[in-house]
């Protein structure tokens, strides 16, 4: 007999939204690495006992932008919207199916009022959580950083002075940080590069533990300021903050700089970091015939007389002058000085770092330093891929480095749990084989 549908709605139902998520769902491995008491510690100081309306709990609000972040979900209308049909959602997020969904506008003021400083709590506080599991040693850092477009347009930037945009020869505006600034996101500087489009940036700086390519630290910035300036105090944070030793650091050529080397050795931790190309000296002294005496700090030349420190310093580079009058008349005069400088003392620039850059410019031809480049290339730079594919980091969502800061830590924190969710499912796989298997021998013996 043909059925027919019942339009009639039964008047009582009892549903189990437990029954409708499947067991092997991500959203179930994702909950079971999400730490509560890090949330309640970090927002308890946001609510009153006993007083006021009941608030949305902060549980909830932070398994909404959970699934925000996850799935790449465009805007947090678009959320509540999907949280209203979509079963896992509801389940993921305590929702009942008897409760309303929050509306869009209440998860933006309670992100608003939580600010920047809760999400760094609860990012720092699965780090040392999971620091403390052992599931990060930290003995090996990779660190880079990755341009965001800001939700801001070139073309809504106005002059600093209050003067009209110069027009050039091809009667195009000329930007730049130090006269143009974005009417609302005063923040976000104007960011161009070959093969990069100018535009509006953020720069996100990720500091991760190379074993489990957990990130460690997420450090926002606006985009035109270089990795390198915030490196350093980077790496203190996560030898202070978190308790880790690093023991090596890998990086691209943008770190490399005698500066950046010299802290390293400082600190312990070798680096694997290739020398920047801008910094690398065309005629060192080694190659010309020149020597440095570092004992003494002089400079022998190749007839064996010396340059001593002049008293002049600049951009790291300490000026040698000869002394005596050894120029005179030798032999190497017409090689060593122009014809403009005869009859005058020699002067060398040295690089106050040139002994690091030197170490380093002999060590980045090892086959264990181009094996630890290329690690550092698929590592890192993958994880900025994904960020920005799969959880909505390739376009920044709000305005002013403290909200899109909060961006940046949610992303962060979507990544690292499904980096330990997808740990902690392989470890028990591999328990569970291991258990079978030694199980079925006793069985067979």
């Amino acid at each position: 007999m043909r059925g027919r549908i019942n339009s009639q709605p039964t008047l009582f139902s009892t549903i189990n939204i437990e029954e409708f998520v499947p067991q092997d769902h991500y959203l179930r491995k994702l909950d079971k690495v999400i730490d509560l008491n890090i949330i309640r510690k970090s927002t308890d100081k946001f609510y009153s006992n006993g007083h006021g309306r009941p608030a949305i709990p902060a549980e909830i609000f932070f398994r909404t932008q959970i699934i925000y972040y996850l799935y790449g979900i465009k805007s947090e209308r678009q959320l509540c919207e999907q949280l209203q049909f979509n079963l896992a959602y509801r389940w993921f997020c305590r929702i009942p199916l008897e409760d309303e969904v929050p509306h869009h506008s209440s998860l933006s003021k309670i992100r608003s009022r939580f600010g920047e400083e809760v999400f760094k709590e609860i990012f720092e506080g699965l780090i040392k959580k999971w620091v403390k599991e052992k599931v990060v040693n930290g003995d090996r850092i990779i660190a880079d950083g990755s341009l965001l477009v800001a939700d801001a347009s070139l073309d809504s930037t106005i002059r600093k002075d209050g003067k009209k945009h110069k027009k050039d020869g091809s009667n195009k505006d000329r930007y730049s940080n130090s006269t143009h600034q974005h009417v609302q996101d005063k923040e976000a500087q104007i960011v161009g590069r070959p093969g990069f489009t100018k535009k509006l940036c953020y720069k996100t700086h990720y500091s991760i533990d190379a074993k489990s390519r957990i990130i460690l630290d997420c450090y926002g910035t606006p985009g035109a300021t270089p990795e390198c300036t915030v490196f350093i105090s980077r790496i203190d944070y996560i030898k202070n903050n978190l308790g880790l030793s690093p023991k090596e650091v890998l990086a691209d050529s943008g770190y490399g700089s005698g500066a950046i080397y010299k802290a390293l050795e400082d600190r312990g931790i070798r680096s694997y970091i290739p020398l920047h190309r801008s910094k690398a000296r065309k005629k060192e002294i080694r190659k010309n015939g020149f020597s440095y005496d570092k004992s003494k700090d002089r400079i022998k030349c190749p007839k064996g007389h010396y340059l001593y420190p002049h008293n002049y310093t600049y951009r790291n580079m300490q000026k040698y002058r000869m002394v005596g009058g050894h120029c005179n008349g030798c032999p190497m005069e017409d090689k060593c000085l122009s014809k403009t400088q005869q009859h005058r003392a020699l002067t060398l620039d040295r690089g106050i770092y040139e002994d690091y850059s030197y170490r380093v410019t002999k060590r980045q031809e090892s086959k264990l330093f181009k094996k630890r480049l290329n690690e550092r290339k698929w590592k890192v730079e993958g994880l900025f891929g994904k960020a920005k594919r799969n959880h909505g980091l390739h376009r920044l969502k709000y305005r002013g480095l403290k909200k899109v800061s909060i961006q940046m830590f949610m992303t962060a924190i979507v990544q690292n749990l499904k980096r330990v969710a997808n740990k902690c499912e392989i470890s028990l796989n591999e328990s569970l084989s291991f258990y079978l298997k030694n199980h079925c021998l006793e069985i067979i013996h």
